[in-house]
Formats: structure tokens, C-alpha cells, sequence
């Protein structure tokens, strides 16, 4: 499954999509026979591209079954993977059995919020380049919980890298140039929030 901001891209399948907000609403939970992306939100080429800015999807508490065997699979295989993308929000999903819960790749501006991960290699991977200040911009990941996933695995249950915060806790991340591999000078520092999210394991 596909999304884009400015056409809902694959979302008609799998939910409703709004165009005045951007956001895909799932009606249906998604099952993956094989290891793969169950929902992809990615840039469509160059950076800056509408299709890759302000995208919401909301589970409306469905469920992303993926298809994973520990030791199996690649980072690429989510339940949800976010590229290459600018002012994102994930919420309202329960995702489990993949080799990553969420990724997030050279993406700024996420927001990951109210979400239920397990039984995943990863639970959530939120990784940047660049050396700070030019590195990722602006990460909200609050209320989730995380079961039976990254240490109980073998990778970690919130994992995130190369990005600056402002040491606000802020939750709100304000909207700034959408570089997408790094953020430019002026950017950073912005809210970098991991607050209020629930990690337990089968022990």
C-alpha cells in the first residue's frame, strides 16, 4: 500500500481519504503473506515534492500483520516505512510481526503517537544523516506501547538517531524547510519528544 499527500495514492483500499486534511483513515486491517512494507509514505522524486509533505495516517485501531520469522527479513520490511518524507503522523495503529514496526528514514518532522507494536524485531526505527546542526529535524513519539519487540528480539523497542532537540519535550513540531535527507542550517534545533510511551516483554 502506497499513500501520497496530494491523491491518498493506494488508500481507497485499504481506508477513507481525506483530501482537506491529508489523511488516510483505515476501514480494514492488512495482512502480509509473504516479508514486505504493509504501508508506504515516501517522496515521488525530487525532495519537495507535494506528494512526500503533511501526510496523516490514522489505524483507527486496525491492525498491520506482517509475515516475519526472527532472523528473517530486511530493514524495509515495516509495518509501517516512512522515506524520505516531511511532516508526517502515524497514529491510532496496531502493528505486529514485522521486522520493524515503524521506520522512519531520512524523514523530518514525525510524529508517532497512540500506536500498539509487537512481536517485531524493531519497534521503532527513526534514523537521520547529517552531522548536527544540518542533521534530522523535529520527532514526537508519545503514547505508544511497545510489546514483545527489540530487546525481546534482539534489536531495540525505540531506536532513534542523528537528530537534534531543543530540550522542550514539546510534543507540537513546528513546520520548517522540508529537506529531506538532512535538515538545513536554520532547522535545528526543534523538539526531539519521547515521552509517555509503555515497552514491556513476555518475561
Amino acid at each position: 500500500i502506497n499513500l501520497r499527500s496530494d491523491t491518498g495514492g493506494d488508500c481507497s483500499t485499504v481506508g477513507t481519504w481525506n483530501a482537506s486534511t491529508k489523511t488516510c483513515t483505515l476501514t480494514a486491517d492488512i495482512s502480509m503473506t509473504s516479508n514486505g512494507v504493509g504501508i508506504m509514505i515516501s517522496s515521488q522524486g525530487w525532495q519537495n515534492d507535494p506528494t512526500e509533505t503533511g501526510l496523516i495516517l490514522d489505524g483507527a485501531g486496525h491492525t498491520i500483520t506482517g509475515n516475519f520469522a526472527s532472523g528473517s527479513g530486511t530493514m524495509s520490511d515495516a509495518g509501517v516505512y516512512l522515506y524520505q518524507t516531511h511532516q508526517v503522523t502515524v497514529k491510532n495503529l496496531v502493528i505486529e510481526n514485522f521486522k520493524v514496526g515503524i521506520n522512519s528514514m531520512q524523514t523530518n518532522g514525525v510524529t508517532i503517537t497512540g500506536n500498539t507494536i509487537r512481536d517485531s524485531y524493531y519497534g521503532m526505527y527513526v534514523y537521520q544523516t547529517g552531522t548536527c546542526p544540518n542533521c534530522g529535524s523535529g520527532v514526537s513519539i508519545t503514547n505508544n506501547i511497545v510489546e514483545d519487540s527489540g530487546s525481546n528480539q534482539g534489536g531495540s523497542s525505540i531506536y532513534v538517531s542523528t537528530f537534534q532537540g531543543d530540550g522542550t519535550c514539546n510534543t507540537a513540531i513546528p513546520y520548517f524547510h522540508p529537506e529531506y535527507a538532512v535538515g538545513p542550517p536554520g532547522n535545528n534545533p526543534t523538539p526531539v519528544t519521547i515521552k509517555g510511551n509503555t515497552i514491556t516483554d513476555e518475561g
